[in-house]
This record gives C-alpha cells, structure tokens and sequence, in this order.
C-alpha cells in the first residue's frame, strides 16, 4: 500500500496541498492515504492487584515509586500487582506526577513501545492543555512533568503524540468556534511565547499534523544540540530543515525564525520540573540467599492447565514471562548468567545445583527478591507472606522452608489436595503474572543471616495469626490507637441512645 500510494502522489510533488491527520495515532478519514496509519482506538482491560493489604497501601505506594525510579517498568507492576494504584491510564499518570516519580524515568517508560506504554502515553498527552501555543511552548508544556529521553526512538513517539493532539486540539476547537464569531478565533491567532507563531495562524502555515510533528522533533533536536554548548546558526537549522513539510516543501522562513530565536535564547527547560527526593524506604532485613521455587502459572492456556516452567523465577523475568501467561519480547542479556555475574553477589552457584542466588529484602508482610544488591538492580518478583507459614528451619543447613497457611473462611480442600504458594514476576515491560507452588524454600549464606530471617519470618509467618507481632508498629503508638477507639466507642453510644438527637458522625470512622 505505501509503494502504491508512494507512486500515485509522486505526481504531486511541489504542490502544496492540505493534509489530513496521518500518523500513528490514527486518520480522521480512516482511507489509505500517503504515510496514512490505521484509526488507533485504545482498548485497555484494568488488571485485578494481587495485593489487598489497604492498612500497609501507603508504604506499598512509596516502595513502588522508589521502584519506578530505578526501573519505571517493574515499579509500575509493582504498584498494580501490589494494589498501591489501580490500574486505569488516567489514575496510572496522576499517580505518578502527583507522588514525584522521576520526570527522566517516566519519560523514558513513557517513550517505548510497550503496549502498556502506549496507553499511558496517549492518555498523557491527551491531557495536556496545547490549544493556543507554539511549537516551543507545547514541547515545554509537554516536557513540563516529564524530561526527554535519551533515545531519539523515543522522543520521536513523543513528539509524534505532541503534534498530533496538538492539531485535534485546534481542529476540534476551530470548528466548535465557527459560531463563535470572529472574537474566539481571534484568541487562537495570538503569538505564542517570547514571539513565536502560535495557535491557529500557526496551524494555516502547515500542511498537516506530521509537517508539525518533523518540525517540533526538529526544534527539540536543536534545543538538545545548544544545551550541550554546540553551536549552530539560523541558516543551518534552516538547510536541515529543507523539505520537512513533505512533499519538497519548506516551512515558511518566519515560522522557522521565531522557533529558533526562542531556543537559542536558552531560557526553556525541557528536563521536567524538580522533584524532592523521597526517604528511602529501609527493609526490616536483607541478605543474599539461595531461593528455590519451581512453580506453574496460575493462568491456564486455552483448555490446557498452566505448564511447569523450566526456567527459575529471575530467567522467566527475563524471558519476558511463562508462555502460558502471554510472554513478551525477551529484554537484553537474557541469557542463562551465572550467580557470579549477578550485581554484588559473592556467590558462585547454588548448593548441590539447587536453587539462585537471590537478593532477599523483607518489608511488611512481603518478601522481594532481586538479582543483585545494587541500586540499579529492581525485583523481578515478590512474595506476599500475609498466608505464608513457617513450616521448617534448619540451623545446620541454614535452611527455611515456608508453606502457604489456608484461609479460615476458604472451603476445605479436596483429598491429596495441597495449598500453594504464590509468587508474583514483575516483567520490565509493566506487565505481572502470578505463579504458584507448593513451596518456597530459602537457604541463608550466613549463621548470622539465618538467625535474623528466622526470627523475623517466625513472627510474620506463625501458623496462629494471633501471634504475628506487628513489628514495624510501635508500641507507644498503640495508646493513641486504643484512645481513638474508645472515643469511637463513647459517641457510638452516645448517637444510639434513644433520647439522642445526634447524627451518628465519627471522627475516627477509619479506625473503628
């Protein structure tokens, strides 16, 4: 289709003519035309969290954004895996610009190709106030929360995105406004900031929105350029610019002028706004280990069962999931490295052949497993221990063997049945997928290492819940706790008294 429609337009070079709505977002028309794409209607299905722990949601969100800042990808399936924000575009995007995610990281996840990625940034872009701007104010309102990333790959989606909403903005807005009289169009005509053409009389001097798009990609190619202390002349820009409206065509001089003028002033920011750095969230403890887990997916394949995963829970991280579940494009260096490579490990390989070397970080009720104890290393899983029980410790071996702990209210289960563990992967991509087995077994390097972890997961992990200490509350703060409840307590009665003409309003309703 493009060679055909490619030699029919040949024809039309060196004649201006106005161009419909041709990038990947979609055309207005929806026929083949040059460079034309399919009409793109987004379809997003929301994923259920495999967390419900609301009590510890905020330390979830802060632990997840911290994530996100190391590897955008798997602290956005941390986050919905751990129900920390629920998976819709728009909350997803006002989640992570108002907590502060990192403006670089977020717009690098922004800028793949990820399906999860495309979702987030057409509703990000979508939301962005660019009627009556220029080309220089739209980038900087666009890179207002976000920076630019260092691939051009990427930038060039975002630009793309950019120019596009830009244009339906102003379309929408021309035609809502022809019976507005002259005054609204007048408003779009204005000049955009520090002199640059800006709204509709910028729009009448392009052909379409991929003519704005080359030329925004263009303006930030040159604001890159002049921020690393390169020069470049008007003229320059100019000749690389030849062309750029399709067709042999130039943008007009002037339109191009007062984009440059702006930029080599070097007064805009295009690195997003600064954001205050959050404390760091501390494990309760951490250590390297030697993890065994051989589980299945809980995702069945058609009418065939979830199969057994050969590979260990961090080579299906990498592998980009089990089959069954739907695997992505495996990501680089995926191949089987040994526990030596791995960041920070002093480990060589796992004793008699059996488990990884793991690095385990314990926080409230959830045990995450990494490749490496460096910054830069993210979890590829984690393990929620709110039905976990301790079933086995061996101080010669330095061995913990933890089983899943049935749920009271859950029916009994079936004769030769077992209770399975459950494990989620986090995958780079924004994705999770659940995995379970009968058990997790961990086998500390240290003696020292082995008397923290089992004490600790001795308290968090007691097969009578009664007996699971809340270690990370303090016990002074149980007092505020306990006169709070019995204020709820004392109105309680108070509002149900036969006489009592209050309404039933309680201050402290979250806690009762």
């Amino acid at each position: 289709m493009y060679d055909t429609t490619s030699k029919a337009k040949s024809s039309d070079i060196g004649f201006p003519t106005r161009a419909t709505d041709s990038n990947e977002y979609g055309s207005s028309t929806g026929s083949p035309t040059f460079g034309a794409a399919l009409h793109f209607e987004p379809f997003f299905v929301p994923r259920d969290a495999v967390l419900h722990e609301p009590m510890h949601r905020e330390e979830l969100q802060k632990l997840g954004v911290e994530i996100f800042n190391r590897s955008p990808g798997h602290g956005l399936a941390f986050l919905i895996a751990a129900g920390g924000v629920r998976d819709y575009p728009v909350e997803v995007n006002s989640f992570l610009v108002r907590i502060g995610a990192e403006p670089t990281q977020l717009g690098e996840f922004l800028g793949e190709d990820f399906p999860i990625a495309q979702t987030l940034r057409l509703e990000f872009l979508n939301s962005l106030p660019l009627l009556g701007t220029g080309v220089v104010a739209a980038l900087e309102t666009a890179f207002h929360e976000m920076a630019v990333p260092s691939g051009w790959v990427k930038a060039d989606r975002l630009t793309r995105g950019v120019a596009h909403f830009w244009w339906r903005q102003h379309e929408e807005e021309l035609q809502e406004s022809q019976e507005g009289g002259l005054d609204v169009l007048r408003n779009l005509q204005c000049v955009g900031t520090r002199g640059e053409l800006a709204g509709l009389e910028l729009q009448r001097l392009l052909l379409g929105s991929e003519s704005l798009h080359r030329l925004m990609f263009s303006a930030l190619m040159l604001h890159q350029w002049i921020k690393k202390g390169q020069r470049m002349t008007l003229s320059e820009w100019v000749q690389l610019n030849t062309g750029i409206e399709g067709n042999g065509n130039d943008v007009p001089m002037h339109v191009q002028r007062g984009i440059y003028q702006v930029i080599s002033e070097g007064n805009i920011s295009l690195s997003g706004r600064p954001v205050p750095a959050l404390p760091q969230m501390v494990p309760t403890a951490e250590a390297w280990a030697y993890v065994h887990y051989s589980g299945r997916a809980q995702i069945t394949s058609g009418s065939d069962p979830a199969a057994w995963p050969d590979a260990s829970p961090r080579l299906l991280a990498a592998q980009g999931g089990t089959t069954s579940a739907g695997r992505s494009t495996p990501f680089p260096d995926t191949g089987e490295s040994q526990d030596a490579k791995l960041a920070g490990s002093p480990l060589d390989g796992g004793p008699n052949g059996k488990g990884e070397a793991t690095w385990l970080s314990l926080h409230p009720s959830l045990l995450l497993l990494s490749s490496g104890a460096t910054a830069d290393a993210p979890p590829y899983a984690f393990v929620s221990l709110r039905h976990a029980v301790l079933k086995e410790t061996n101080a010669d071996t330095r061995r913990i063997l933890l089983r899943s702990r049935a749920d009271p209210t859950w029916p009994p289960l079936a004769s030769g049945e077992e209770d399975w563990l459950e494990l989620c992967l986090l995958l780079g991509d924004g994705r999770f997928q659940p995995l379970e087995a009968p058990y997790l077994e961990l086998q500390m390097v240290a003696d020292h290492d082995f008397q923290i972890w089992s004490t600790h997961l001795g308290e968090l992990c007691h097969e009578d819940p009664l007996l699971r200490l809340p270690r990370n509350v303090k016990a002074s703060s149980w007092k505020g706790h306990d006169d709070r409840i019995n204020r709820c307590v004392d109105e309680i009665m108070e509002a149900t008294l036969p006489d009592s003409k209050k309404p039933l309003g309680l201050p402290g309703e979250e806690v009762c």
